[in-house]
């Protein structure tokens, strides 16, 4: 199971460390990338699940909502207190205020009450995109099954109108095969190979119909399986 990746973006180094610290407490671990606001032009999608932005640089912030926009993955924004009343608009999922400075990180964690509520939400946003993602992958080979199926129903529905166009194909070659000499031997090894391949598609076809009936008997018994459970459930309540 991949291991989640949080991104944190600082441009004070106290700041990661005091997270990092905090985090080692819980059970479940990710796994950290550290970066500087001027090293995020450009962000890898694939590189974190979640982002953690804070103490940065003075207009460094704004520079970041593009490339974390484009990242088009869930953020967080750590601000201090006296920042609360203004707008925080950006692409940040959630945005979280702290009273202190992170160069003091650590001396006094009763002070440091944003951490305590920075990590359970930064893991529950975790939880929450690995969900999402799984439910994007599950959608995605859903979709490719229903085309293969629709696929499969149109294979089965034309195979009768394929069979008979490719016994007309045999009946024909065989006759022209029959009257060999009456034509060059080059028409009659092309004829010959136009028999061989319509019987080759014709085995084809006979696989589809060998595979529909396979189809059926597991679907019936997928069907008398659920009914026996059904009907165990019913008995059991």
């Amino acid at each position: 199971m991949k291991q989640p990746t949080v991104l944190i973006i600082s441009d004070n180094a106290a700041f990661p460390s005091a997270i990092t610290a905090r985090w080692k407490q819980e059970r479940n671990l990710p796994a950290f990338t550290l970066m500087g606001s001027d090293l995020c032009h450009e962000l890898d999608s694939d590189a974190f699940d979640l982002a953690i932005v804070g103490e940065v640089n003075s207009g460094a912030r704004s520079l970041l909502e593009k490339p974390l926009t484009a990242a088009k993955k869930p953020a967080i924004l750590i601000v201090e207190q006296d920042e609360a009343s203004q707008s925080q608009t950006g692409p940040w999922t959630k945005v979280l205020h702290k009273t202190r400075t992170a160069e003091n990180a650590g001396t006094d964690h009763s002070n440091n009450a944003w951490l305590d509520v920075l990590v359970p939400v930064a893991a529950e946003m975790l939880l929450h995109a690995k969900t999402a993602s799984a439910a994007r992958k599950l959608e995605q080979r859903n979709t490719v099954l229903e085309c293969q199926a629709a696929l499969g129903d149109y294979m089965l529905e034309v195979r009768h109108n394929l069979n008979n166009a490719l016994t007309s194909i045999l009946g024909n070659s065989e006759l022209i095969l029959l009257d060999g000499d009456q034509f060059p031997g080059s028409v009659h090894a092309q004829v010959q190979t136009i028999r061989n391949m319509a019987i080759r598609i014709n085995e084809i076809l006979q696989r589809f119909s060998s595979l529909e009936k396979e189809l059926r008997v597991t679907e019936k018994y997928g069907e008398s399986k659920t009914a026996v459970k059904g009907r165990t459930f019913s008995a059991g309540m």
